[in-house]
């Protein structure tokens, strides 16, 4: 199956990730790769527009 969308990880994210536990990182990396394969309001739910 295709990405619906690119995910470039920025250089402050990276530096975030070292500083949040390892299974936070995962749980994010997750939802990321998730929300490029299919539409999941779930993942989205607590975004309020501000994208």
């Amino acid at each position: 199956m295709d990405n619906r969308f690119k995910v470039e990880i920025l250089e402050g994210a990276l530096d975030f990730f070292d500083e949040i536990e390892k299974k936070a990182v995962s749980k994010i990396i997750f939802n990321i790769r998730k929300s490029q394969q299919i539409i999941d309001n779930e993942v989205f739910k607590k975004l309020d527009g501000d994208i």
